[in-house]
């Protein structure tokens, strides 16, 4: 069970998430990643350019559809 979660609301802008990412990658972080988990919930949903980025490049973390209602409905989309 992870101690804490680090939710990412995004909105196309694959770029800044990749080196959001890399800088939560497991093995970069002074704890392992056991005791945390990566959740990108994403408001342009299914099929996404974040949505192959996340899949291809950092399978470790969860990617999720947002609601497409804002940053705000996204987040709490993520800490659901």
């Amino acid at each position: 069970m992870s101690l804490f979660s680090v939710i990412i609301p995004t909105y196309q802008r694959p770029d800044e998430l990749r080196g959001c990412l890399q800088r939560l990658a497991p093995g970069t972080q002074s704890l392992s990643f056991d005791q945390y988990e990566v959740i990108v919930t994403d408001d342009e949903g299914e099929g996404s350019d974040t949505q192959q980025l996340v899949q291809e490049e950092f399978p470790w973390a969860t990617w999720m559809t947002g609601p497409g209602r804002g940053v705000a409905a996204n987040r709490n989309n993520g800490a659901q």
